[in-house]
């Protein structure tokens, strides 16, 4: 499997083994799945959360929305830095899409019902990388507490 995600990042979209996982879904899978294990703890609403954004954002068949989150595992597992998923993405979507990600985020942040000071420190590494500004952080955050109220 590390291979597969060395051939993702290397030259785009894996070309064997019939994956169709590629280099924008892998970098964003990964980032959800980080901010979920932030806490030192994955809860199962957590886990459910990230397969339910990551199958919305592209529109995944199961198989391979389970494929791409094993990958995303792996991958958040071995990685030592965050740079290259958020490069990834910053390239690849719009400001818009990035706010909507930096939404989803936040609701994996929320979805246990408590904000530690990891995860907060994280949502601010993962603001910065995004390329917004610690108000729109907030305004994301202040946002989504209302909705999930």
């Amino acid at each position: 499997m590390l291979k597969l995600m060395q051939r993702i990042f290397a030259g785009g979209q894996d070309s064997g083994a019939g994956s169709k996982v590629d280099r924008l879904q892998l970098a964003t899978a990964v980032l959800l799945l980080e901010v979920a294990h932030s806490d030192e703890s994955l809860e199962e609403v957590e886990q459910h959360l990230v397969a339910q954004l990551v199958r919305g954002r592209f529109d995944l068949p199961q198989e391979e929305l389970a494929e791409l989150l094993a990958l995303a595992s792996e991958t958040r597992e071995q990685s030592v830095s965050l740079f290259r998923f958020a490069t990834e993405i910053n390239t690849q979507f719009s400001r818009e899409d990035k706010l909507a990600l930096l939404d989803e985020l936040w609701k994996v942040v929320l979805a246990d019902g408590v904000v530690d000071k990891y995860e907060e420190h994280l949502m601010r590494q993962l603001t910065s990388l995004l390329r917004f500004s610690h108000a729109e952080m907030i305004e994301s955050k202040l946002k989504i507490k209302k909705a999930m109220a």
